[in-house]
């Protein structure tokens, strides 16, 4: 065999086997995304373990990818699995440091842990992040999810503002949804100008003070309903609304949509 020959034949082994590699790539990634969008699918119809199943193996070879890892943790979450939820987010987090949504899950996640004292942590992180983050998305958010949990068959999302500001400051939101996702009605802690002013002149509280309240509210084709349900001449506790509330919650007469 002559050089020349040799040459050849070992330029095209070479490229056989790049295009090999390349082929085996694109089947490789079709077949992520396949089992994605399958799995995406399922969770969509509510099978979350079928779901669930489908991404953890996906993970064993793609462990970093944004997208699973997110995935997870909110299959996770949905399914009380809290502490694979943790190992998820933290891996993110980890990934992705300057993600504040991510953080937000973290929250999210120690609070149905009970560790109050890592919630408090990366709640803490968070408003840090957002007072001198340079990220212009978060300092355009008005709020964030704080909690999710379910009350009486009942899925509760807590908002939380960052910045209450005007004559009707509110500074949480319990979301009380429908089966669909959408909202049903709602409580809320807020501090009015008009009702602060009104018990500072009854001398209900001091010059310095504020009231804080827990309405709630629904809309109706007459507009928007509204019932007091517990009034503070201070700013309460996170821990001390959220029970207000759910003991609210599981006195509705009105059965879980």
């Amino acid at each position: 065999m002559t050089r020349r020959l040799v040459l050849l034949t070992v330029m095209l082994a070479l490229a056989t086997g790049v295009c090999c590699v390349v082929r085996c790539s694109a089947e490789e990634a079709d077949d992520f995304r396949s089992v994605f969008e399958r799995a995406e699918r399922l969770a969509r119809e509510g099978k979350l373990d079928e779901a669930i199943q489908l991404e953890e193996a996906l993970l064993e070879t793609h462990r970093e990818d944004p997208n699973l890892l997110w995935n997870l943790g909110i299959m996770y979450a949905d399914t009380d699995r809290h502490a694979k939820a943790l190992e998820s987010w933290q891996t993110l987090r980890r990934l992705e440091p300057d993600n504040w949504r991510v953080r937000a899950k973290l929250i999210q996640t120690h609070q149905a842990r009970a560790d109050f004292e890592q919630r408090d942590r990366e709640r803490e992180a968070l408003y840090q992040a957002r007072r001198e983050s340079s990220d212009r998305a978060l300092s355009r958010e008005a709020m964030y999810c704080r909690e999710q949990f379910r009350v009486a068959g009942r899925k509760v999302m807590v908002f939380e503002y960052f910045e209450p500001a005007g004559d009707r400051q509110v500074f949480l939101r319990f979301s009380i949804l429908s089966a669909d996702g959408s909202e049903v009605f709602w409580y809320s802690l807020g501090s009015y100008e008009f009702t602060t002013r009104a018990a500072r002149a009854h001398g209900t509280i001091g010059q310095d003070q504020r009231i804080f309240h827990i309405d709630r509210y629904a809309t109706n084709r007459y507009g928007i309903s509204h019932g007091a349900v517990a009034l503070y001449g201070y700013l309460p506790a996170y821990d001390v609304v959220r029970s207000r509330v759910i003991d609210a919650l599981l006195l509705e007469k009105t059965p879980a949509p």
